[in-house]
């Protein structure tokens, strides 16, 4: 009768020909009409009601209860019903009974929490399910952004209705910026908000994308030393921690910090690079040309150069002339640095001719 055995069962009430009879629960015959004793034998899967001799006449109708199995699912009871005198006219039937999940309990994560690359859109999934762990089709769920800037469609939430075994999966796009630090995405019944989950899901930079250069570009003293700064980041302008990036001397005589006209480094938390640079000695040059490179993703600092100041001046030509009295020749005076290079300058010289009275200077051209 209870294919359950292990599920009890409890007698309500026991009718007899329209009447119902006073019950008790024990294996012990009654002595009196208007009495029935019933028991359960587990092992047998067996009920027993009794009687006094004669009380049954034409019917009797047993009530019970039965505690149900927590698995959800439809159960065949099957059922032999005899007459402990007569068991050769036994009748057999069966019922099919079927048990639903109870209310909503908990939900269980599926698929989509971990790291996510910002704006990229990624599958939540989850599954609803009852105290006994049946899962429950047909309830909505909502699902919430708590934390981030991302989305359902460009809505903060969106509700989905289980089904497919108490599944509900919704598709969110990450927030674009990682100082969110993570995204964090509830997961709750719209009937009972105390069922919830919530998904955590830290956000990754994109792949490299540019350069932003921070230090200065403006003209720079030949053998200067300037700090440059470069962010390396991607196409939402977050920080790529812990890239290579390296500085390329492409035009110029200057140097880095190894003393060479190359060197790598990493980027730090933010993708910040920094980096020492002694500029290059010559004007010539017009321009130091300093490329910084991580992968495919690469950029130019331009620094245009300028003289250091005035070191010393030189004459042109630098050896000596011969004249003759009253003649004259012709000397270019030149500042410079301390490099060598001219220095253009509105500052003013003093000449004197050493050893004459009578020679004189007078201005060229």
């Amino acid at each position: 009768m209870n294919p359950t055995v292990t599920d009890p069962i409890f007698v309500t009430n026991i009718n007899v020909d329209g009447t119902n009879f006073y019950i008790q629960n024990n294996n012990i015959e009654p002595l009196e009409y208007g009495f029935a004793t019933w028991y359960y034998d587990n092992a047998a899967d067996t009920l027993y009601i009794q009687f006094t001799e004669g009380a049954v006449v034409n019917s009797v109708t047993v009530s019970f209860v039965q505690s149900m199995p927590t698995t959800a699912g439809t159960i065949n009871y099957p059922v032999v019903a005899y007459a402990q005198m007569d068991p050769a006219n036994a009748v057999n039937d069966s019922v099919d009974v079927t048990i639903n999940p109870s209310d909503p309990h908990h939900i269980v994560k599926v698929s989509g929490e971990g790291t996510v690359t910002v704006g990229t859109t990624n599958t939540l999934q989850v599954r609803l399910e009852d105290i006994y762990n049946n899962t429950i089709d047909n309830h909505t769920l909502r699902f919430k952004r708590i934390q981030g800037n991302g989305g359902f469609g460009g809505l903060d939430s969106t509700d989905i209705s289980t089904s497919g075994g108490g599944l509900a999966g919704a598709s969110y796009t990450a927030s674009t910026s990682t100082s969110y630090g993570s995204d964090l995405v509830k997961v709750f019944s719209t009937t009972d908000t105390t069922v919830q989950t919530t998904f955590n899901l830290p956000l990754a930079a994109d792949a490299a994308s540019q350069f932003v250069i921070h230090s200065s570009i403006d003209t720079i003293v030949v053998g200067a030393q300037r700090t440059l700064q470069v962010q390396l980041e991607d196409q939402y302008g977050n920080g790529i921690s812990g890239a290579s990036v390296t500085f390329n001397l492409l035009n110029g005589n200057g140097s880095f910090s190894n003393s060479s006209t190359s060197i790598t480094k990493s980027a730090d938390a933010s993708g910040n690079v920094s980096e020492v640079y002694t500029a290059s000695t010559l004007i010539s040059y017009v321009k130091d040309s300093i490329e910084v490179v991580s992968g495919s993703v690469r950029d130019t600092i331009i620094l245009p150069l300028k003289a250091d100041s005035i070191s010393y001046y030189s004459f042109t030509p630098s050896t000596a002339q011969s004249i003759t009295a009253g003649g004259s020749v012709n000397y270019t005076l030149t500042a410079r640095d301390v490099y060598g290079n001219g220095v253009v300058n509105s500052g003013s010289v003093t000449l004197s001719a050493v050893g004459s009275s009578t020679a004189s200077f007078s201005p060229g051209s």
